[in-house]
C-alpha cells in the first residue's frame, strides 16, 4: 500500500507547517496520523466516532500500560496499520514509541 501524504503539522504544537513560499507543507504523514489517533478521544472524529485512544485518560492511572497498549494496537489496526511493537520507555504512559506500518 502506498504511503499516506497529508498537510504536515508541527510535532510539538500541532500547528500547520508552512513552506518557504507561504503554502502548506505536504509530506509523508503516517506518524502524524498515528499521533492523531492516540491523542484524540472516541467521538472526536465525526465520520468515525469510535476512532481514538484518548491517551489523556490514562495519564495518572496506575497499571494502565497494558490496557493502553491494547487500545493503541486495536485503534491503529482498525485504521489499517500493522502494529509490530509498542515500547514504553518508562513506567509513565506518556513516553512510548509505536512501531507500525500501513498495510
Amino acid at each position: 500500500m502506498a504511503a499516506a501524504s497529508d498537510i504536515l503539522q508541527s510535532v510539538t504544537t500541532g500547528d500547520y507547517e508552512w513552506s518557504a513560499n507561504g503554502d502548506f507543507t505536504i509530506g509523508l504523514s503516517d506518524n502524524q496520523h498515528q499521533v492523531d489517533i492516540v491523542q484524540s478521544n472516541k467521538g472526536s472524529w465525526k465520520q468515525y466516532p469510535l476512532c481514538g485512544v484518548g491517551i489523556n485518560n490514562y495519564l495518572n492511572a496506575s497499571g494502565a500500560t497494558m490496557q493502553l497498549k491494547k487500545e493503541i494496537t486495536t485503534q491503529l489496526t482498525t485504521d489499517g496499520y500493522s502494529v509490530n511493537d509498542i515500547i514504553f520507555s518508562s513506567n509513565e504512559v506518556d513516553s512510548f514509541t509505536v512501531d507500525a506500518i500501513r498495510g
